[in-house]
């Protein structure tokens, strides 16, 4: 039996051994301008853009007013200057197809009732049906914190996530692979253009969202609470032409999974007279006009509500 045990101790540690070494090469032998591992796996992000710059700017010793998060509707619908304008310190920890399980490992390493005074978490249905692998690849690959990596890639349980912590080590002290032009001090990221023609009007399943997301937004909900954190919850401005029968039922499950935290939500999905055409640059992304005018109407709004809420809880 100890011969046996040893010998799949030694078998084992030589398979990790050549995975290692065969990583490394593939991280490092270039092809085409980027590293061989892209050849590899469709579901590898390359290090850089908007993720990279955030987080490299992010200051955890700092005070922010206002941190937001969410998916892409956070972190292109939140300009940080049009807060300092109200005289509030934005930071937008918004990334692409953030899933509420990257979300709380986010806040579990980064947010914290010092340095951040009101949080606002953008939810939008989309983001509650993946399952995570895409955002899960950006954050590994462009985060600071190697927590917040290990924390998402253990929740994920996919064994793909362990060849994204594996490049993300390889790659350690590389610089980024590219830089994104959109890419605006505080997290934020600017799109100037417009629809010019009409959105077609677009159907999806009445999905509440998975499972293990909607639980993981409980635990972000959880997180704040044991932390001091005041949140409120948001959905920004959505096109008119988009699918209202599948935000009730999202509305609907959200209700549900806030009201024993006491949470605000802000719903102001259609609330607004936004044009789809001027004020959006793709089927649901606001573009910077649009962005303008959403902010200016929302910041009031989370001032409010969060004052209310802390007279309530007083």
């Amino acid at each position: 039996m100890g011969r046996f045990l040893r010998q799949g101790l030694f078998f084992l540690a030589v398979v990790v051994a050549f995975y290692a070494l065969a990583m490394l090469a593939l991280a490092r032998i270039r092809f085409q301008g980027h590293p061989l591992v892209y050849r590899t796996g469709s579901y590898y992000h390359l290090k850089g853009g908007i993720a990279y710059a955030k987080f490299k700017e992010f200051d955890h010793a700092a005070h922010y007013d206002v941190i937001v998060i969410g998916s892409s509707h956070a972190y292109r619908g939140y300009d940080p200057r049009v807060f300092a304008a109200h005289g509030l310190r934005m930071f937008n920890l918004g990334s692409s197809a953030q899933t509420p399980l990257n979300t709380y490992w986010l806040l579990k390493e980064y947010v914290t009732a010092a340095n951040c005074g009101l949080l606002v978490i953008d939810l939008y249905e989309g983001a509650m049906i993946n399952e995570g692998l895409e955002s899960t690849s950006e954050l590994v690959m462009n985060m600071t914190s190697d927590q917040a990596a290990i924390g998402m890639v253990t929740d994920l349980r996919d064994l793909r996530g362990l060849n994204l912590l594996a490049l993300r080590w390889c790659r350690a002290g590389v610089g980024p692979d590219f830089v994104d032009s959109t890419y605006r001090s505080g997290g934020f990221a600017e799109r100037t253009d417009s629809l010019r023609t009409p959105i077609s009007r677009k159907l999806h399943s009445a999905s509440p969202g998975r499972p293990e997301q909607l639980r993981f937004l409980g635990k972000c909900l959880e997180l704040c609470k044991e932390r001091g954190i005041r949140v409120v919850l948001v959905t920004h401005y959505y096109p008119q032409t988009s699918d209202r029968t599948a935000h009730r039922v999202f509305r609907v499950t959200i209700d549900s999974i806030r009201a024993p935290f006491e949470v605000p939500y802000l719903d102001l999905a259609y609330a607004h007279q936004l044009d789809d055409q001027n004020h959006f640059y793709d089927h649901n992304h606001l573009n910077l006009a649009g962005v303008r005018l959403f902010n200016e109407a929302l910041i009031p709004l989370i001032l409010k509500e969060d004052d209310a809420h802390q007279r309530s809880t007083d």
